[in-house]
């Protein structure tokens, strides 16, 4: 159903966005199966991801820089544009804030999602 290359974050409407999505779907019967590309539509390098990190995390991440193989992709991005038009959903943080409130919720919650945070996402359903 997604597709993406950047996470989804609350800023976004992660919070709504489940819902929002599964309310479309069940109810709009031109929809069927359909696919959304979620994020900026601006494309993120490796590198860039990484330099976001260790500026919110203020740590150095260890990299290594190796020649592209034959077959990496130069650029990977997706058109938003479907969502913008049919869901009405569009990215409101950039990669700096995802990095930041990801590495907060990793520093809070260092066993991931607890067994009650599971089943209360679970119940919406």
């Amino acid at each position: 159903m997604f597709e993406t290359g950047q996470r989804l974050h609350p800023c976004d409407g992660f919070g709504r966005w489940p819902y929002h999505l599964l309310k479309k779907l069940f109810t709009d019967p031109k929809i069927g199966c359909t696919a959304y590309n979620l994020g900026t539509g601006q494309g993120t390098s490796v590198l860039e991801m990484v330099a976001a990190f260790e500026k919110t995390s203020g740590k150095k991440i260890p990299i290594k820089l190796c020649p592209r193989r034959s077959l990496d992709a130069t650029e990977v991005y997706a058109s938003t544009e479907k969502a913008e038009k049919e869901l009405g959903w569009k990215a409101k943080c950039g990669v700096d804030e995802m990095c930041r409130d990801q590495w907060d919720w990793a520093n809070n919650n260092p066993w991931g999602l607890q067994e009650e945070a599971l089943n209360f996402t679970l119940s919406l359903f």
